[in-house]
This record gives structure tokens, C-alpha cells and sequence, in this order.
């Protein structure tokens, strides 16, 4: 079983990348998502409130979704890898009646 001194270095590795990449791409998907409902209420005669609150509802969820994906990225590219002398490697166990 490995320690947390162990997995210290491969944790900091994958927070600091997807930490920094979710920020950028969560921002990039809610200023896309806000534009996109801001010009159609806007062409459509939406009320200003309307239109905060569901860009407001959107950009937080797309901005979700994109630091998950932002993870799932990183984290599947550190598989494998090594670092500091240990490798993060993922094991597929079959169940016991098999």
C-alpha cells in the first residue's frame, strides 16, 4: 500500500495542470456559452434578467464539465509515466468466479 509521501509527487503533478488548465478552460466555455445566450436573447427580446441567470446556470455547468474533462485528460495521459522513480499504472482485475 502506498503512502501519501509516495503518491505526493504524482498528486501535486496532476493538481497543478488540471488546476490551472480547468481555470482556463472553464472560463473559455462560459465566455463562449455566455456570448451564445447573451446574442440569441438578445435577437429574440429576452429580458436582461433572464438572460443573466441561464448564462449564469450554463457557464457554471459547461465550467464543470471542462474541469472534468481537464482531469480525465491529464490523468490518462500520467498513466504510465514515471515519476521520481514511481509509475502510476492502472490494473484491470478480473472478478473471482472467472
Amino acid at each position: 500500500m502506498a503512502t501519501m509521501a509516495d503518491v505526493r509527487g504524482i498528486a501535486w503533478s496532476l493538481y497543478w495542470r488540471s488546476f490551472l488548465s480547468s481555470i482556463a478552460c472553464g472560463f473559455l466555455a462560459g465566455a463562449v456559452f455566455g456570448f451564445a445566450v447573451g446574442l440569441t436573447g438578445a435577437i429574440f427580446g429576452v429580458r436582461l434578467e433572464v438572460i443573466r441567470s441561464m448564462s449564469t446556470v450554463g457557464g457554471a455547468c459547461l465550467g464543470l464539465a471542462a474541469s472534468f474533462l481537464c482531469l480525465n485528460f491529464f490523468l490518462a495521459r500520467s498513466i504510465g509515466k514515471e515519476f521520481g522513480g514511481k509509475r502510476l499504472e492502472l490494473a484491470v482485475v478480473r472478478p473471482a468466479g472467472l
